[in-house]
């Protein structure tokens, strides 16, 4: 479980990131804060997407984890299937 203070950080980079779109000074901030590799499995999809932004900044040094969005579990057996001619 993340703590409040590793969710503190990446929310505001995430904010830092939306409202300024500054990828090297985000990716600084998490470098000099020590979460350069932080799970962010737990944050919401807005957030997620705006840390994308600064994965592989400062030769690559930025590996943040958990960024993939969860997409629905769906069978394709339950899809609908294409009627015979």
């Amino acid at each position: 479980m993340m703590d409040d203070f590793t969710h503190g950080v990446l929310l505001s980079v995430s904010v830092l990131m939306a409202c300024h779109d500054a990828p090297v000074e985000a990716a600084t901030i998490l470098k000099e804060m020590g979460m350069a590799t932080a799970d962010c499995s737990e944050l919401d999809a807005y957030d997620k997407r705006n840390l994308r932004k600064v994965q592989g900044e400062l030769g690559g040094m930025i590996r943040l984890k958990g960024l993939r969005t969860k997409r629905p579990n769906v069978k394709v057996s339950s899809l609908p299937q294409p009627e015979g001619d």
